[in-house]
């Protein structure tokens, strides 16, 4: 079931830039841009992709960031712990790119 679902943290930014708010929220695969551009119809904050990991590992983030959650259920502080999380997802997608690049071209040789 793991390609089934993407769990993804996106960041809520003010007027100013600055980070206020991480919403961790699940979509189908492939239609996290869909999702969030839904989201952003309603919201007077920019809405960035930080992080796209797949599978459904949503409700394992909400426990484990439970106490940053703010008012609002799927959101949470930006706090140093899930933005190590959101580097080390984001360097993980970024090497496992690099190692599929090295197949790709060794397969075509």
């Amino acid at each position: 079931m793991i390609g089934l679902r993407e769990t993804y943290f996106v960041g809520l930014y003010n007027k100013r830039g600055n980070l206020r708010a991480i919403k961790i929220g699940l979509a189908s695969r492939g239609r996290t841009a869909s999702r969030i551009r839904n989201l952003q119809t309603g919201s007077v904050d920019e809405l960035r992709v930080l992080a796209i990991v797949e599978g459904s590992l949503e409700r394992k983030f909400h426990r484990q960031f439970a106490g940053y959650r703010m008012d609002k259920g799927e959101f949470f502080k930006p706090a140093p712990a899930i933005l190590r999380l959101i580097e080390d997802l984001k360097t993980i997608r970024h090497l496992v790119a690099q190692v599929e690049g090295e197949t790709t071209k060794e397969g075509s040789r």
